[in-house]
C-alpha cells in the first residue's frame, strides 16, 4: 500500500490540497444553472426568538459543574433552511438521480452545483458572515454547498450572541460542555436558520468494544469461543478477518476477475489519526497487499476543525478497525482517513469538499462507524444530518453507517429518555434501563444503515462444519470457504439463540439464570445479562416539544416497500442490511507488535456494527468499480444513495416462497444465484431489562420491560408497548427490524446491479400499410422480456413501457401517420431492468390515397385523389401499360396538393396512372390504378383537319349572340 508521507495529504493538509488529490474530471449540471435562493432575509434587530431542541438531553442538572471556563473556545455551525421550492426540487433530482429512465440517472452534482441550486444565496452567507463578526465571532470559510455556515468564538461570545449559558458536566468522570437554555437569535434570522451546531460537545460515539472470550461459552465443533488466559498459540476459528468476510460474503469471486475497488475513494470518518505503519502491519499479517492509496487528513481549522491525533482510546480502535477492514476487503480502493474530535463535522466536512467528474475523482463511498441517540439533540442533528447526507447523495456518495451496539435501544453519552447511559453499553451484568431509540446518523433516509450478523452456535457443526476450518490457511488466516450459518449478532440473553444453545425454557428464562455452566470454564457468572447486540428499529424522534417529549420522525421512505416483511412502520425503519459484526481481529495502537498469526492477546478481537459496516462499505467500493464501464452514459461508476436499488432487488428475490428458503442464512455455502441478499431469520436484538426500574419518559415508541407476566423474573425484555412478549426486534423472513434486508453476497450484488447487458443494435423501420413501426434488436440472454419505450422527442421515452415483448422484435400500432417517433428497449430478468438499449427512430409512413380519378382532355388528364394523413408530398406515376405502373417507375410529379394535370399526352393512347403519399418516413403504398384516354375536340380523331383554339373560341361566342337574340 501507499502512503503519503507529506505534501497535499500531510497532517497540515488544508482544503486546497483536498481538492487536489480529488481531481476534477467534469460532472454533468443537472439542468439549467440558476443562482442560489433562500428565504428573504431581514436585516438583524432587536426582536429575537428561541430555536426549540437545543438544550441536549445528555445535559442533566445532576452532573451541571457550573459556567464553563473562560478559555472555553467553540466551533459551531449556523444550519440553514431551503425554501420549500428548494425542497421539493431536491427531493425529485435525487428520486431521478435513481430512476434508470430519467435523463438525471447517476448524473452527479459538484459541492458548487448543489451550493448554486439548493442552498443559500451569496447576499444570505454574507449578511449571516457580517452579523457574526458583529458579535465578536468569526466566521470560517463559506462552504461550496452554502447549507450551513462555520463560525468561532469563545463561551462568553457565544453567551452573548445566542442568550444562552454554557455550563461544564461532569458525566460519569467525562468532562463535557453544554448550553443550559434554548438559543436566541434575530427574528430577522429565522427564516434562513434552521439550527445552531455545536453549542454543546456531546459528539457522536464510535461504537467499537473489546470482545472477552474468557466470559463467553464454548460451541462445539468447531469452538466458537475456544480459549484461555494468556495467549493463544494460533487464530482461533470463529474470530474474524477479512478474508473470512470475502468468503462468507462472496467476494473473493470478484478478486479473481479483478475487481478490487480500484479507482474509488472510500472516505473513513475518524475522531483519531493512526500509524501508517501499524496499518501496513496489520495487512501484511493478514496477507494482503493494496494496490490504493491510504492518506490521513484532519478539517481543517478554517472549516472549524480540531485535530484530535492518536487519541490512544476506542477512538483509534475504530480509525484502525475502519481503515484495516476497508483497505483489506477493497485492496484495490483509495481508503482516505479524515479526522476530527467530532466525527458529525467530519462528515460534512467530506461531504462539501467532493468533487464529482471521473472514477477517481470523487469520493465514492463514506463510512461512519458512529452513532448517537436520536433523542439527544434532536433539532440541531436531524436537521444537519438531513441536510448533509441529502447533499452527499446527489453527489453520488454512498453513505454507509452502523446502526449502533445496544440492540433496539440506543446509546448516547448520558442516561436519558430514550438513550442508554455509556456505561450500560456491553457491560455485563448492566442491563437497560431506558426505552428504545435508534442511531440518528443511521436513521436518515439518505444513508445506508447497516445492522450486524454472528454464526448462529446451534446450527455450525452440522450446516456450517463443512465451510468452517478447524486451522487457519496462510496467508490470509482465514478459518472459512464460504458462507456459514448466521443470525442476528447479539451477546445478550436476549437473543433465542443463547437460549436454546444452553436449553433454557425462553430468553426471559436465560437472563434470570445468574450462573451458567460452560464447557471451557466451568460454572461462570452469566455472561450474557449485557445489552450488546446490533442495532434496530424506528425512527421516531427527531423533533421534540417544549416538554421534552418525542414528537416525530424520519418519515418511511416511498423505496422502503413492497418486499416480505415490510409493513406501514410509521417511520424510516434500520437497519437496511447486515455484515458480521463479532470477533474481529485488528490490530490497533496497543498491539505491538502486530503478529495475529503467532499469539493472539484479547486486544487483538472487536465487536460491533462498527465492523459491519466497512464491511458493507467495501463491498460498496468493488461495485462502483464494476459500474465504471458504464461510465459513458451513467457517469462515473458510483451509485449514490443506493437504497431502492436494494429495494427493488429484494421485492424481486423475496417475492418467492421458493428464493426465501434458498437464500435462507441459517445455512451453510449458498450458491443459488438469485441470492443477493442472506435472509437472516434467527434471532433477535432484544435486550435485558431490570423490571422496577425501567423508565421511558419522553420516548418514543412508547416501550416496557416486559417479563411475560411472570412476577418471579426481576429481569425482562425490552419491548415496543404494543407488541409486549415478543421482543424488539426478532428476525425473520424477508425483512426485519433486526438485520434488514439479510446479509449481502457482492458477487450476486454486482450481478443484479448490473442486470443484463442493455439491448444493442435496436432498429426501427415504419411499416409499408400501416401506421405502424417494426423493431428490432440483439440482446442478453438472460432477458426474458423486453419493455418498449416510445416517445415523440430525442430522450423523450418517458417511463411507463408501451409494450413488453418477448422476443427481439416488436411491431407498434396504432401510431399517427407522418410522425416522427422514437424508442428505446430495456430487458427484464429476476434481477429487474437493463439499462436502455440505443435510441432508434422511424418516422411513420402517410396513409394510402384513396379514390383516385383520371378525366382525360385534349393531349392531357387531370388527375385527383382524396388527401392523406402525414403527407407532406406525394408521387404520380404515369404508364401506357397497366402490369408496369408503379414504384419502378420514376415519378412523373411530385405536388403538394391533391390533384394535377398531365400535359403532353398522346391523344387516342390509354395511360394508366398511381399515386403514393410521401413524408419525412418514406412514401405510402399505391394508391388504387384510374386510366384515361385523351383526345382531340369533336370526336375528329386526328384523323381530319382541325380548327385553331382561336378559331373554335369566335364561334362559341356567334353562337350565345345568336341564342340571345
Amino acid at each position: 500500500m501507499k502512503h503519503s508521507t507529506g505534501g497535499r495529504w500531510s497532517g497540515a493538509a488544508s482544503r486546497a490540497s483536498f481538492l487536489g488529490l480529488l481531481i476534477t474530471c467534469g460532472a454533468w449540471l443537472l439542468g439549467p444553472s440558476h443562482p442560489a435562493v433562500s428565504q428573504p432575509l431581514q436585516t438583524a434587530g432587536s426582536a429575537t426568538v428561541r430555536l426549540p431542541g437545543h438544550v441536549s438531553r445528555f445535559a442533566r442538572p445532576e452532573d451541571d459543574v457550573g459556567e464553563a471556563a473562560a478559555s472555553l473556545r467553540m466551533s459551531l455551525q449556523l444550519v440553514l433552511t431551503k425554501t420549500p421550492a428548494q425542497e421539493q426540487a431536491l427531493q425529485q433530482l435525487i428520486a431521478d438521480q435513481q430512476n434508470m429512465r430519467s435523463t438525471q440517472f447517476h448524473h452527479w452534482l459538484t459541492p458548487a452545483q448543489f451550493g448554486a441550486r439548493f442552498g443559500a444565496s451569496d447576499s444570505t452567507m454574507a449578511t449571516l458572515s457580517g452579523w457574526l463578526k458583529s458579535q465578536g465571532l468569526k466566521p470560517g470559510a463559506i462552504p461550496a454547498g452554502h447549507t450551513f455556515l462555520p463560525f468561532s468564538g469563545t463561551r462568553a461570545q457565544v453567551e452573548a450572541a445566542f442568550a444562552t449559558p454554557i455550563h461544564a458536566f461532569n458525566i460519569n468522570g467525562e468532562q463535557h460542555y453544554s448550553n443550559v437554555a434554548e438559543p436566541s437569535i434575530p427574528a430577522g434570522f429565522n427564516s434562513v436558520i434552521a439550527a445552531i451546531r455545536g453549542l454543546n460537545d456531546f459528539y457522536p460515539r464510535a461504537g467499537i468494544h473489546t470482545s472477552t472470550p474468557m466470559s463467553r461459552a464454548r460451541s462445539s465443533p468447531p469452538d466458537l469461543y475456544e480459549g484461555a488466559l494468556g495467549a493463544y498459540s494460533y487464530l482461533i476459528p470463529g474470530f474474524v478477518v477479512p478474508a473470512d468476510a470475502a468468503n462468507i460474503y462472496d467476494m473473493t469471486r470478484l478478486y479473481a476477475d479483478n475487481i478490487t475497488g480500484k479507482g474509488v475513494t472510500v472516505a473513513v470518518v475518524a475522531e483519531s489519526d493512526i500509524s501508517a505503519t501499524q496499518l501496513t502491519a496489520y495487512l501484511t499479517a493478514v496477507g494482503v497487499t493494496p494496490t490504493g492509496t491510504f492518506s490521513s487528513i484532519p478539517v481543517p481549522t478554517v472549516d472549524g476543525g480540531s485535530d484530535p491525533g492518536q487519541t490512544k482510546d476506542g477512538n483509534e480502535d475504530e480509525a484502525y478497525l475502519d481503515t484495516e477492514i476497508i483497505s483489506a476487503l477493497a485492496p484495490g480502493a483509495n481508503v482516505l482517513l479524515v479526522r476530527d474530535k467530532n466525527a458529525g463535522l467530519t462528515a460534512q466536512y467530506i461531504i462539501d469538499e467532493d468533487t464529482a467528474g471521473g472514477a477517481t475523482s470523487g469520493v465514492g463511498v463514506m463510512n461512519i462507524s458512529f452513532s448517537t441517540c436520536e433523542a439527544a439533540d434532536a433539532a440541531p442533528i436531524s436537521t444537519s444530518i438531513n441536510s448533509a447526507f441529502q447533499q452527499a447523495a446527489t453527489e453520488g456518495i454512498t453513505v454507509t453507517v452502523s446502526t449502533g451496539d445496544v440492540g433496539a435501544n440506543q446509546v448516547g453519552a448520558a442516561s436519558t429518555a430514550g438513550c442508554m447511559s455509556g456505561t450500560d453499553e456491553g457491560q455485563q451484568g448492566d442491563v437497560a434501563s431506558k426505552g428504545l431509540a435508534v442511531n440518528a446518523l443511521a436513521s436518515t433516509p439518505y444513508t445506508l444503515s447497516v445492522g450486524g450478523t454472528d454464526f448462529d452456535p446451534n446450527l455450525e457443526g452440522a450446516a456450517g462444519g463443512p465451510n468452517w476450518s478447524m486451522s487457519n490457511a496462510v496467508p490470509g488466516l482465514y478459518s472459512t470457504t464460504a458462507h456459514v450459518p448466521e443470525m442476528v449478532w447479539n451477546t445478550s440473553c436476549g437473543n433465542p439463540e443463547w437460549s436454546t444453545y444452553f436449553a433454557a425454557a425462553s430468553p426471559l428464562a436465560l437472563c434470570n439464570m445468574s450462573q451458567l455452566t460452560t464447557v471451557d470454564f466451568g460454572t461462570v457468572n452469566n455472561p450474557f445479562i449485557e445489552v450488546l447486540a446490533g442495532g434496530g428499529g424506528v425512527s421516531s424522534c427527531t423533533s421534540v416539544n417544549t416538554a421534552g417529549a418525542c414528537t416525530g420522525g424520519n418519515a418511511q421512505p416511498a423505496w422502503q416497500q413492497n418486499v416480505a416483511g415490510i409493513s406501514n412502520f410509521g417511520g424510516r425503519a434500520v437497519p437496511d442490511v447486515s455484515a458480521i459484526a463479532n470477533r474481529w481481529v485488528i490490530c490497533s495502537y496497543k498491539d505491538t507488535p502486530c503478529t495475529p498469526a503467532s499469539g493472539l492477546p484479547s486486544g487483538f478481537f472487536r465487536d460491533g456494527t462498527s465492523a459491519s459496516a466497512p464491511v458493507m462499505a467495501s463491498i460498496m467500493a468493488l461495485l462502483d468499480q464494476s459500474q465504471q464501464a458504464a461510465a459513458s452514459k451513467y457517469s462515473d461508476g458510483r451509485q449514490g444513495l443506493i437504497n431502492p436499488l436494494l429495494y427493488q432487488i429484494a421485492a424481486i428475490e423475496y417475492g418467492s416462497a421458493a428464493n426465501l428458503s434458498a437464500c435462507n442464512a441459517s445455512q451453510g455455502a449458498i450458491s443459488n444465484a438469485v441470492c443477493v441478499f442472506y435472509d437472516v431469520t434467527l434471532g433477535s436484538n432484544a435486550a435485558p431489562c431490570t423490571v422496577a426500574s425501567f423508565s421511558d419518559t419522553g420516548s418514543a415508541p412508547a416501550s416496557a420491560c416486559d417479563n411475560a407476566g411472570n412476577g418471579a423474573y426481576t429481569i425482562g425484555l425490552m419491548t415496543a408497548a404494543s407488541a409486549a412478549g415478543t421482543g424488539s426486534y426478532p428476525a425473520g423472513a424477508g425483512y426485519d427490524l433486526a438485520t434488514g434486508l439479510g446479509s449481502v453476497d457482492a458477487a450476486n450484488l454486482i450481478a443484479a446491479v448490473a442486470g443484463l447487458a442493455p439491448p444493442n443494435g435496436l432498429s426501427a423501420t415504419a411499416s409499408l400499410n400501416s401506421a405502424a413501426v417494426t423493431l428490432k434488436w440483439s440482446a442478453d440472454a438472460g432477458a426474458g422480456t423486453f419493455n418498449v419505450y416510445q416517445g415523440t422527442a430525442p430522450g423523450k421515452e418517458g417511463a411507463t413501457p408501451v409494450q413488453t415483448a418477448s422476443g427481439t422484435t416488436a411491431t407498434i400500432s396504432g401510431l399517427q401517420n407522418g410522425q416522427t417517433y422514437y424508442f428505446e428497449i430495456a430487458g427484464l430478468s429476476v434481477f429487474g431492468t437493463s439499462p436502455d438499449s440505443n435510441e432508434a427512430s422511424a418516422t411513420t409512413i402517410p396513409a394510402v390515397p384513396a379514390g383516385l380519378s383520371a378525366s382525360a382532355g385534349n393531349a392531357m388528364v387531370t388527375l385527383s385523389w382524396g388527401a392523406s394523413s402525414g403527407a407532406t408530398s406525394y408521387n404520380v406515376y404515369q404508364s401506357t401499360s397497366a402490369s408496369t405502373i408503379g414504384p419502378g417507375l420514376a415519378p412523373v410529379q411530385t405536388p403538394s396538393t391533391t390533384s394535377t394535370t398531365l400535359t403532353g399526352l398522346t391523344n387516342g393512347t390509354t395511360y394508366y396512372f398511381a399515386v403514393q403519399a410521401v413524408d419525412a418516413g418514406g412514401a405510402s403504398a399505391m394508391s388504387n390504378m384510374a386510366s384515361a384516354a385523351p383526345m382531340a375536340p369533336g370526336g375528329g380523331g386526328g384523323g381530319g383537319g382541325s380548327l385553331d383554339w382561336l378559331t373554335l373560341v369566335g364561334l362559341a361566342a356567334l353562337r350565345c349572340r345568336r341564342q340571345r337574340r
